[in-house]
């Protein structure tokens, strides 16, 4: 119960932080990305992935618009938009966000051989 806990307050301060970050700096700062990656990723640790999907969504997007859509920074949200989507049973939004991952750590040089592994397993 204690890791519960601390993942609650953990979970309490990276929302005050995004909220801080907002009000402070915009929407779009790319600080908000990593806090809202940790945001989902401790989302995900708690069994929550309706609300880590929403999260990561949302970074997926960001990173769009801060660093390109062939971004590496794109491809392993969408490998974590991947994996999340497996552990729900959406094969086919599985696949999807695999496949468009792939073929960004494909394109990207030098490769990103072990990444490319992994999704392939």
């Amino acid at each position: 119960n204690q890791g519960r806990e601390n993942d609650k307050e953990a979970l309490a301060c990276l929302q005050e932080a995004e909220t801080i970050v907002e009000e402070s700096f915009g929407k779009e700062d790319p600080r908000i990305v990593e806090i809202k990656r940790d945001i989902a990723l401790l989302y995900l640790k708690m069994s929550n992935q309706e609300v880590a999907l929403q999260y990561l969504q949302h970074v997926e997007y960001l990173e769009r618009r801060l660093h390109g859509s062939q971004s590496t920074n794109v491809a392993r949200t969408l490998k974590a938009l991947g994996t999340v989507h497996m552990v729900r049973r959406n094969v086919g939004e599985a696949e999807q966000c695999l496949l468009q991952a792939l073929r960004i750590f494909e394109a990207d040089y030098p490769p990103n051989n072990a990444i490319i592994k992994d999704i392939r397993a």
